[in-house]
């Protein structure tokens, strides 16, 4: 098992991919991000809306362990606590919370709009309504989606077939053996 972890984790540290539309975005291309993503990076970092408290930093988040008022019966890290886990890439993982309970960006969102889902005593002081618009809501899935590759954020219908072949399938990654 352990030359199992150690062939896989030298695998991950290979695996990169091009500059996110955000990461462009930062290194002066203006046209990296559209309007609606720019007001929704305006509204994740604003005091009102706070997304930067916890998912702050290079991985976009703080490391910490919260309670966001998840529907869960897993305790977590005691007190239904769980880690903020990194934005990168975030377009591509759902479902998400760890128990996968919000199927969509959208359906995070609602979460955080309705203060969470749940009301314990263990609720972060951080969650509270914030009652985010239609508007608002989309302007932040723009921002989220462009912390993804832009081939990751393409629905299935704009990848050519041959980008969607899962990895293993795609015979240029494989040596030729005659």
């Amino acid at each position: 098992i352990d030359h199992v972890t150690h062939a896989l984790a030298a695998f991950q540290r290979t695996i990169s991919h091009g500059l996110t539309p955000y990461e462009r975005w930062l290194n002066g291309d203006d046209s990296a991000l559209n309007t609606e993503a720019q007001e929704g990076f305006k509204l994740f970092i604003s005091e009102r809306i706070g997304c930067i408290r916890c998912h702050n930093g290079d991985n976009f988040s703080d490391q910490r362990l919260w309670d966001i008022g998840v529907v869960t019966k897993d305790r977590g890290a005691g007190a239904f606590n769980f880690k903020t886990p990194t934005l990168w890439g975030v377009a591509s993982r759902g479902p998400y919370m760890h128990n996968g309970s919000e199927n969509t960006l959208a359906d995070v969102l609602e979460l955080y709009s309705q203060g969470g889902r749940v009301k314990r005593p263990t609720l972060s002081p951080l969650i509270k309504p914030l009652n985010l618009s239609n508007e608002e809501k989309a302007q932040l899935i723009a921002f989220l989606q462009s912390l993804s590759p832009d081939d990751v954020t393409k629905r299935p219908s704009d990848v050519s077939p041959e980008k969607s072949k899962p990895w293993y399938e795609n015979e240029d990654l494989f040596p030729k053996f005659d």
